[in-house]
């Protein structure tokens, strides 16, 4: 570096703040774990039309890694599925075999269909009615055959809500109606009672939802694995 002039050193220096801004993930036992988890959710998932499909649910509480452990799992499976079956369907459409949905608060139905249609650059996407764009929505998964959906930030659907409650009924539809796992990603959720049998009526319809789906959780890592400390040295414990 000390033999870079003005110039050379500036544009180093940037690329190498972007370097260390995007450092890689490194696979931790927690890593590790939900990875195997999603495996072994979609691997049961090769089930015939007239068969629930699994999914999951990876709850924990904020700062984790959850996003981060779905998306590159996604980007993954993404780039497994297009390595086999290549880039376009036996029908000519663009292969998307991942779809990943971030979702808002006070998310209505409509809302997440349109979220949906916008992933697939879908033209109708505003512009459909309500009772369309879910139609829609299934179409685009099953021309593109996506085979995992990733619903993020879970947690803003308040479930006693009536959006909630028919968010929670939209859910199960397209989960019977599409053909992909669904795995869903959010913080307390089982603070939410999403995992309960629904002890009030708003949380009836989902639980019928969080019955089929297995729950994953990500510990802090200094936690659960101590060799993890003991390789950072006798400081580690203080982080």
């Amino acid at each position: 570096m000390d033999e870079l002039d003005g110039e050379s050193l500036v544009d180093y220096n940037e690329v190498r703040g972007v370097w260390h801004a995007n450092a890689p993930v490194i696979k931790t036992p927690q890593l590790q774990r939900v990875n195997g988890i999603f495996e072994q959710v979609l691997a049961s998932s090769h089930r015939d039309g007239d068969s629930l499909r699994g999914s999951v649910l990876l709850d924990s509480l904020p700062g984790l890694g959850k996003t981060t452990a779905a998306t590159r799992f996604g980007r993954t499976f993404d780039r497994r599925q297009r390595r086999r079956y290549g880039h376009l369907t036996a029908y000519g459409s663009p292969r998307l075999p991942v779809a990943f949905i971030a979702l808002t608060a006070n998310m209505s139905l409509k809302n997440l269909n349109q979220k949906l249609l916008r992933f697939y650059d879908h033209p109708a996407a505003g512009r459909a009615t309500r009772a369309e764009l879910g139609d829609l929505a299934v179409d685009c998964v099953a021309t593109a055959e996506t085979r995992l959906i990733i619903l993020d930030d879970l947690h803003f659907i308040n479930f006693n809500h009536r959006n909630g409650m028919d968010l929670s009924n939209h859910l199960k539809w397209l989960a019977n109606e599409m053909p992909a796992t669904f795995v869903y990603v959010g913080v307390g959720l089982s603070q939410k009672q999403f995992f309960d049998e629904g002890l009030h009526h708003s949380e009836a319809a989902y639980a019928q939802t969080s019955r089929r789906a297995t729950r994953c959780t990500m510990a802090p890592l200094q936690h659960q694995d101590r060799r993890w400390d003991a390789g950072l040295g006798s400081d580690a414990s203080g982080l």
